[in-house]
């Protein structure tokens, strides 16, 4: 025991003796900073630098495009592969991360943000330990779209400008330069929609500098379920090995809007006609003021073309095929005229009564007013009244086979005009009442889609006798089109579509297998319209199959547009009436489409809210409006007979 005693305060002073002279420390008792290693001396454990970082990438003062995605960046250490190397990225760009793997050469990568560029400065290492420093610099970026243009000024009258802010045409073309790239090199486009297709380019044109790259954007080319959206665009090189951060390019559908009215608050707009002349439109004065309103004609791009102004109260406007206008209008007298016009002034007057309603098909117009029927064709010819129909009629729809049905109130009529001079011989339909919605049928007998007054589509007809039979049982019918389809899966079908007063669409293909007509699984769409409409949907479809379906546009009451895809009847995009829409809340007068010489087409939208006309882009360069079989007054089409669309016509954008 005693010898144990003895022994314990030597053992103690040998371990407290060790460490304070240096002589008994151990690796495993001393810790190092992470860049430094232990070192076993044979006084005492110790810690050495051990650690050497150098920059690899980026050299310095190199450069770096600012849109580029990432870059890569790289050190030569010689840190054990258990030891990571911190980076830090300050000045234009802010990150942090680690060098990681074996002793040698590492790499990590540097993801840029958006921003307008500037010096970068990398750090790697440790603060009081071994550091790597190097700089480069964020250049101007490689993708480098063209200014966004105006198209003139905004302002009371007339805005060419999309009102929520400048942006790009959706037919137009953006100018993109870029700088040098590892080649191959491409450009991508998509739209900021989840179902939207992204557009590719190949890159393969010098500026004329040839410092640079240039490529055209076609807007036209891309997939745009959108009113007005950006637009996505980044280039990659190397086969997609280094891509840049996408640019934002602003683009719209708004083509134009301009007051058509003398006075902001019409009683209302008329629809407006479209031909080689030009684009006419009537305001037609104001409830608690001015009577008189103002004839109005217009160019494809919403500039007023010089025209003898004459006073319109109350009117319709009217195109025989390629030949100038028909105008129904009031004087200052009150008399009631009908007017031909041909620029630049109204060079006849005819009276004529208080105009009611009107519609062309091929060389035909037929217009109708308080106590008759007007033939048009060439200016020429009067019938003095509709014997056993109901007068005046408040709706009307004209055929290239000289058979009219027109409607006033809940009853409508047949006419057959054929003949020199033409004589009405008039069949009522009196099993049922209708609504005056009226959409044809091609068929060896004239057969028409009527809108039921308790509901439902109707098939009406004169064969032998009258026809009438219920298609569609559903609710009442605020308007009805059919159209046959020009897509690739329905090539040759024919459709028809009408809306609701629940303010939902539905469509059917017509079934004539059997040799009557059906319709064949109709189909409604999901979404419902902002509001209910009481206008005939526009259908707009390009003129042969190609990856855009066709679109069905339906306005509502308070001015909100909608346009539907053809095949699905699922929403493509919705224009929300108000400040960046139409405007006024009363869209009361029918909207047709029209083409547009070098552009897509255009949906023309007369507002009476406020006294305007809108012009929105629609998707197609050539469009089926036209079929001298149909009438436009009824289905959206313009009165041209594929006049201008067959090169017949000069085409000039304005």
């Amino acid at each position: 025991m005693p010898l144990a005693d003895a022994g314990a305060p030597d053992s103690d002073a040998g371990i407290d003796g060790g460490h304070d002279a240096g002589l008994l420390l151990t690796c495993e008792l001393l810790v190092c900073p992470p860049w430094q290693r232990c070192v076993e001396a044979s006084a005492s454990a110790r810690c050495v630098e051990s650690l050497s970082i150098a920059w690899v990438s980026p050299i310095p003062s190199a450069s770096a495009p600012a849109d580029l995605v990432s870059i890569p960046i790289a050190i030569e250490t010689d840190a054990p592969a258990e030891l990571d190397v911190p980076w830090t990225s300050s000045g234009a760009i802010t990150s942090a991360g680690v060098f990681s793997g074996q002793i040698g050469v590492r790499a990590a990568t540097l993801f840029l943000s958006d921003t307008d560029g500037g010096e970068v400065v990398l750090t790697a290492g440790w603060s009081g330990g071994p550091l790597a420093v190097t700089r480069f610099t964020l250049a101007p970026p490689i993708v480098r779209p063209g200014p966004v243009p105006s198209y003139g000024t905004n302002g009371p009258d007339f805005e060419p400008n999309d009102p929520a802010g400048l942006a790009f045409r959706r037919d137009e073309t953006v100018p993109i330069e870029l700088g040098d790239f590892p080649q191959p090199m491409a450009v991508f486009a998509r739209v900021d929609q989840p179902t939207a297709r992204t557009l590719g380019l190949a890159v393969t044109h010098r500026s004329d500098g040839g410092g640079s790259w240039r490529i055209d954007l076609p807007l036209r080319e891309l997939q745009f379920p959108a009113f007005r959206a950006p637009v996505f665009v980044w280039a990659t090189g190397t086969d997609g090995g280094v891509q840049t951060r996408p640019r934002s390019v602003p683009v719209t559908r708004w083509r134009w809007r301009r007051q058509v009215s003398a006075v902001p608050n019409p009683i209302s707009v008329t629809r407006p006609a479209v031909g080689t002349w030009g684009v006419f439109t009537i305001g037609v004065g104001s409830a608690d003021g001015p009577t008189d309103g103002r004839f109005v004609n217009l160019g494809a791009s919403g500039n007023i073309r010089p025209l003898q102004q004459w006073p319109a109260s109350g009117a319709f406007i009217a195109l025989t095929g390629a030949a100038p206008a028909m105008v129904g209008l009031n004087d200052s007298s009150g008399g009631a005229y009908l007017a031909l016009y041909a620029p630049p002034d109204i060079q006849v007057r005819r009276s004529t009564g208080s105009p009611r309603a009107c519609s062309t098909a091929s060389t035909m117009t037929i217009c109708a007013n308080n106590f008759g029927w007007l033939n048009l064709e060439g200016f020429l010819g009067r019938a003095d009244f509709f014997s056993g129909c109901p007068s005046p009629p408040t709706a009307i729809s004209v055929y290239i086979e000289g058979t009219v049905l027109f409607g006033s109130g809940e009853q409508i009529c047949f006419m057959d005009i054929r003949g020199r001079p033409p004589t009405a011989r008039p069949v009522s339909l009196t099993q049922n009442l209708y609504r005056p919605r009226f959409a044809r049928d091609v068929g060896e007998d004239p057969r028409y889609f009527v809108a039921g007054a308790d509901g439902g589509v109707w098939l009406v007809g004169r064969d032998a006798g009258v026809v009438e039979f219920e298609l569609w049982g559903g609710g009442l019918v605020d308007g009805i089109s059919i159209c046959e389809r020009r897509d690739a899966a329905q090539r040759g079908t024919k459709w028809s579509y009408w809306v609701t007063s629940d303010r939902r669409v539905h469509g059917a293909a017509v079934d004539t297998s059997d040799g009557g007509i059906s319709f064949a699984a109709p189909i409604s769409s999901s979404q419902l319209l902002p509001a209910e409409s009481s206008t005939t949907p526009v259908i707009a479809q390009p003129t042969a199959p190609s990856g855009l379906q066709g679109s069905l546009l339906v306005v509502s009451r308070t001015g909100a547009v909608s346009s539907f895809d053809l095949a699905t009847l699922r929403t493509d995009w919705t224009l929300a009436a108000g400040d960046g829409g139409i405007r006024g809340g009363r869209v009361d007068t029918e909207p047709i489409g029209s083409t547009y010489c070098g552009h897509f087409g255009s949906l023309l939208v007369p507002s009476s809210g406020d006294g305007s006309l809108y012009s929105l882009i629609l998707d197609g360069t050539s469009f089926a409006w036209e079929d001298q079989l149909e009438p436009w007054a009824m289905e959206g089409r313009t009165p041209q007979h594929n006049e201008v669309n067959n090169g017949n016509v000069p085409c000039t954008a304005d």
